[in-house]
């Protein structure tokens, strides 16, 4: 997982929220093979949150870019009420445990339900895809472009956009 942000007045995150993270069913994969993720740039911004993490996932949890140009100084690597054998362990010194969980305000500000098509309308059309992929119980989901805007422009509503966020745990508070 890599967020490119370039400087750190730029807002974006990477924000994972009630995920579940695990070897695909009948893959057989090393306790502690993968990380986090690691920084793809200088001012690179990652959280997961209420997250289940299996073994799969180092007891660091975060890497470094490449020894001798870690690139970890700047970077903001977060972690909140995470839960699994992936979850415990000294993680990376560059990470830290947060206080509380990102909310979905702060990553699209306070305005984001007042606005036309935005990140909210975005992301519940994301979310939408994700309930449709598990109905369908589609291991390796691929959806094209044009199936992608279908789903963005299925929540034109802001407030429904709202709406539906917080139904899937996205709260506009922390």
């Amino acid at each position: 997982t890599a967020n490119g942000r370039d400087s750190s007045s730029n807002p974006s995150y990477y924000v994972f929220n009630n995920c579940n993270i695990a070897a695909a069913s009948g893959n057989s994969v090393s306790a502690g093979a993968y990380y986090l993720g690691r920084p793809w740039g200088a001012y690179s911004r990652v959280v997961f949150q209420k997250t289940t993490i299996s073994s799969v996932i180092n007891s660091a949890g975060w890497s470094v870019w490449n020894t001798g140009d870690e690139m970890t100084s700047n970077v903001a690597y977060g972690e909140y009420q995470n839960t699994g054998a992936g979850a415990s362990g000294t993680r990376a010194s560059f990470s830290k445990a947060l206080s509380s969980a990102v909310s979905i305000s702060t990553i699209l500000t306070s305005s984001y339900a007042s606005k036309g098509p935005s990140g909210a309308e975005m992301l519940a059309s994301h979310k939408l895809a994700q309930e449709i992929i598990a109905r369908n119980n589609d291991p390796e989901p691929v959806l094209d472009f044009e199936e992608l805007n279908l789903l963005e422009h299925y929540v034109k509503d802001p407030s429904r956009a709202k709406e539906i966020l917080n139904s899937k745990g996205y709260a506009d508070e922390a």
